[in-house]
Parts: C-alpha cells; sequence; structure tokens
C-alpha cells in the first residue's frame, strides 16, 4: 500500500515535469539579447512617441521659416448698397462714374448698388528681428528633440537588458529547484523505504513529502514568474504577449572602466533648453526695435458676377514701432531669466545626482563581487556538505530533517549565487546607461 503511494507520488512528480518539458518544447520561442534590443528599438511605443516628439519639434522649426516668406491670401467679396458714400464709391472703382452720377438726386438716393470684388493680398517680412530669435530658439527646440530621442533609447535598451536579465534568472532559479525536486524525489523514495523498514519515524516521512510537495509548488511558481517576465520583455519590445522566451543562460559579463560622462545625451538637452530660452529672452527685448514690413494687393471691381473689368493695386511699406504696451515685453524678459537660471540650476542638479548615482552604484558593484565570490564558495560547500549527508544518511546516521535542512540550503545557495550575478550584471547595465557618450 505505502509502495503504491509512493509510485502515485514519484509518477506525478514525473508528470508535472514532463508537462513543464513538454511546454517549453511547444510554446518557447528563443531570443537573443542583442535581437531584443532591436525589436524594442522598431517597436517600442515610448520610442515612437519620442519619435513623433522629433517629428513635431522638426515641423515647428520649419514653420518659422515663414518669417522669410510672402503671405498670399486670395478672396471674393460681393457687396450691396444704397448707401450714398458707398455706392458712389463702388462706381469709382468699377470705373463707370458719369456726369449723371454728380446729380445731387442721384447722389443723395442712389438705387441699389452692386460690387463684386476678387482681391489678391500679399504681406512680405522685411526686418523683424525677435522673429529671428524665435526661429533660433525652435532649431534648438528640434535639437532638443533629437537628443532625448537618443536618450529614451538608451533608456529602453537599459530595460531590455535587465528583463532579459530577469527572464535569465527566472530560467536558472527554475533550473535550480528542478534539481532539488529530483533530488528531493529520490530522498522521498529512500525515506519511505527507510519507514518500511522501521529505520525512521513517520514524522521523518511526513517532513520529506512535505518538502518534496513545496519544491514542487516552487516549480509552478517559477514557470509562471518565467512567463511573467517573457510578457513585460514582450511589452518593453513592442511586440504581442503570450509569448514564452528562451534566452541565454545568465552568466557574468565583463568588467569595464567606468568615469563620470558630463556629455549625456540629457545633459547636453538641457544645455540646449538653456540656449533656446536665452534666444526667447533674446525675442522679448527684439520687441522694443521697429519692425519693417512690405505689403500689396490687387483688385477688380464689377457691378456683374464673374466679371473682371476695372483692375488696381495697391502696394507699400509699412515701419511699425511698439512703443509701450503694458510692460509686457519687459515682464516678459524677466520671466526668461528666471526660467535660464530655473534651467541652469536643473542641470546642476542633475549632473550632482549622477555623480553621486555613479558612486553609490559603483561601490554596489564592488559589493556584489565580494558577494559573487563568497556565493561560488558556499554553493560548493552547500554541494559537498550534502553529498556528506546523503552518505551517512544511507548508513543511518543522520537524521531526515538534518537531510532536508541540507537540501534547502543547497537551493537557496545556488539561488543566491544566481541573484548575486544577475544584480552585478543589472548594475553594469545601470552604469552604462549613467555613463552613456552622446552617439550623434
Amino acid at each position: 500500500m505505502r509502495l503504491s503511494k509512493l509510485r502515485k507520488a514519484g509518477l506525478f512528480a514525473a508528470a508535472i515535469m514532463l508537462s513543464y518539458t513538454l511546454s517549453a518544447q511547444t510554446e518557447v520561442r528563443k531570443l537573443l539579447l542583442n535581437e531584443a534590443i532591436q525589436l524594442a528599438e522598431e517597436n517600442n511605443k515610448t520610442l515612437k512617441e519620442s519619435e513623433l516628439n522629433k517629428n513635431i519639434a522638426s515641423e515647428k522649426y520649419n514653420q518659422s521659416a515663414a518669417i522669410f516668406m510672402p503671405q498670399v491670401d486670395l478672396s471674393y467679396t460681393a457687396l450691396f448698397t444704397d448707401n450714398p458714400l458707398n455706392a458712389f464709391g463702388f462706381n469709382l472703382q468699377q470705373g463707370i462714374v458719369t456726369a449723371a452720377d454728380f446729380n445731387p438726386a442721384t447722389l443723395n438716393n442712389p438705387n441699389m448698388t452692386k460690387d463684386f470684388s476678387p482681391k489678391v493680398e500679399m504681406m512680405m517680412p522685411l526686418v523683424n528681428p525677435d522673429l529671428i530669435y524665435q526661429r533660433k530658439a525652435a532649431k534648438k527646440g528640434k535639437e532638443i528633440a533629437g537628443l532625448q530621442q537618443v536618450r529614451t533609447t538608451e533608456y529602453v535598451t537599459f530595460q531590455v537588458k535587465q528583463a532579459y536579465m530577469e527572464l535569465a534568472l527566472a530560467y536558472e532559479a527554475r533550473e535550480v529547484i528542478s534539481r532539488a525536486l529530483a533530488t528531493s524525489a529520490e530522498g522521498l523514495k529512500r525515506a519511505q523505504a527507510f519507514y518500511d523498514e522501521g529505520l525512521i519515524q513517520r514524522t521523518d516521512l511526513l517532513d520529506a513529502q512535505v518538502f518534496n510537495s513545496k519544491l514542487e509548488t516552487d516549480l509552478s511558481q517559477a514557470t509562471n514568474s518565467i512567463k511573467d517576465i517573457s510578457d513585460k520583455l514582450s511589452l518593453i519590445m513592442g511586440t504581442e504577449t503570450g509569448v514564452q522566451y528562451s534566452v541565454d543562460k545568465i552568466t557574468e559579463t565583463a568588467a569595464s572602466e567606468y568615469a563620470y560622462n558630463d556629455h549625456r545625451t540629457d545633459f547636453i538637452a538641457m544645455s540646449k533648453a538653456i540656449e533656446a530660452q536665452t534666444f526667447m529672452r533674446q525675442s522679448a527685448k527684439m520687441n522694443f526695435l521697429p519692425k519693417l514690413n512690405a505689403f500689396g494687393s490687387y483688385q477688380y471691381n464689377d457691378s456683374r458676377f464673374a466679371e473682371f473689368d476695372k483692375g488696381s493695386y495697391l502696394v507699400g511699406v509699412k515701419l511699425s514701432w511698439n512703443i509701450f504696451n503694458g510692460m509686457r515685453d519687459k515682464r516678459t524678459i524677466h520671466i526668461a531669466n528666471y526660467e535660464i537660471q530655473k534651467l541652469t540650476n536643473q542641470l546642476e542638479q542633475q549632473k550632482d545626482e549622477a555623480k553621486a548615482e555613479l558612486m553609490k552604484s559603483t561601490r554596489a558593484l564592488e559589493t556584489l563581487r565580494l558577494e559573487t565570490t563568497k556565493n561560488e564558495q558556499m554553493a560548493e560547500q552547500a554541494k559537498e556538505a550534502l553529498r556528506i549527508l546523503q552518505d551517512r544518511y544511507e548508513e543511518g546516521l543522520v537524521s531526515t530533517t538534518d537531510l532536508l535542512r541540507s537540501q534547502t540550503q543547497l537551493a537557496q545557495t545556488e539561488l543566491a549565487l544566481a541573484q548575486s550575478v544577475f544584480k552585478r550584471n543589472v548594475t553594469k547595465a545601470y552604469i552604462e546607461l549613467l555613463t552613456e557618450t552622446n552617439r550623434k
């Protein structure tokens, strides 16, 4: 009876492991890190948004070219009146005034007069220094958007690396638990056999069964974790979710020399924002100067619709000078000065925070190096300790509880080793993000 239960338990564990194997064969898709980064660069929603922001800024700069180009309007006006002044004016514009039109009775009480007037108007900017500085500010905005896109790409690349390494860690965890479950299943067999021979207590057998059941639950959770992280990676890459990825085994990346970088894309973008604000301040100052613009128009006047009998033109140059506008320009300059100071302080703050973060991460990297070395040693020691305990357990020299404790310790040390390697690699990737050099 007991042997039958033992066989059922073993078959159950084997069925679980077989189901995971079959699932892996049918659902898993191999994914390389470089492939994941490329997919993210092509499909990531945040990157697409940054590309749109760049396009918007570029069009705003192109739009500012209007300050050098003429503006042309075309209109067609139909007017009807018996107003004496307007009626005489319509006749005059149409070139149909006769001596009879000067009759006082006709002048004072005209009949309804019609005027159909197609007209072309043009305004040509000549000298507008305030608009020139606004265009320069728009150009800086275009450059800022480009730099922000580069920085967003760098951050998304870091996110891909982090998620990829998380997925590798999840596979490593499942592998450790699978090995522990296989060892536990063998230990459960021996415990059942010892119990049947009266060599151990029932509590020892129950401990082995509980330990084995917990590992089965842990294995299920580890498998679900792989699926969850695969979905997370899919979201970052901008691909469909529900796909389980297989990734390369987690290994420690090569060490590099890291130094503070004062030319990060986000720092450069902030510097250009300060320049853009400086141009806007200069534009406000230019509002105190006069502006020169040319204008002209050509129109037809006729009493009949869609007829073009009498044409005339009007051209001129306008010099305008806004002497006083309620101190608006002066306040605009003051606001711009404060904005420049604010951006300058923000840039200095960002650089100080980046330096502190780099030093913190560098110290953490050294700590993780020592932690990884210690975990490697502890894993080897735990593996040797389990081997010794298994031999002594076969001879009845140690309890089942001691053996289970040793198995747990081995699994924990192996997981700790994988986690320390993961944290060290992520820290290196984060330091690379902190010290990223402008690619443009």
